[in-house]
């Protein structure tokens, strides 16, 4: 049986998130910041205080990447690590003043990224689009 990769719907997916992801760090890139640095932020932003384990879970990446991105963004004083109250050895992460301005600042840019990404896509379509991609995610957990 022949089979032509191009049209797979993984190669297609993978395809889609590199071209996402390049464009994204073109608009990232004035602001120093890379989008899996973003990433960390806007989860950071919306619940402070998690473990690096709980991050890395929540933003899908090895501790090790995590660690290092945290590094990364520690060096940026844009988040801190903070001794947990109930267990010394682990640490909490929390966004600083600084990153909450950044993050103020590049949610217009991000926003604006998604619309022009879905600018070829109905509301219907995109509905369809994330209906299928939650399907598609939830056979492969």
């Amino acid at each position: 049986m022949d089979c032509d990769f191009n049209e797979s719907i993984g190669w297609q997916i993978y395809n889609a998130r590199v071209l996402m992801k390049n464009k994204l760090h073109r608009k990232l890139k004035e602001f120093e910041i890379t989008a899996e640095q973003w990433s960390v932020l806007r989860i950071l932003h919306m619940k402070e205080g998690y473990n690096q384990k709980e991050l890395a879970e929540r933003c899908l990446k090895d501790r090790a990447a995590l660690t290092r991105i945290l590094d990364i963004l520690e060096k940026k004083e844009l988040i801190e690590r903070k001794t947990s109250p109930t267990d010394r050895r682990e640490y909490l992460i929390y966004i600083t003043d600084k990153g909450h301005k950044l993050y103020d600042e590049i949610l217009p840019i991000m926003l604006k990224n998604t619309e022009e990404n879905m600018v070829k896509f109905s509301n219907e379509e995109v509905e369809k689009l994330q209906y299928l991609l939650k399907k598609l995610i939830s056979n492969l957990e």
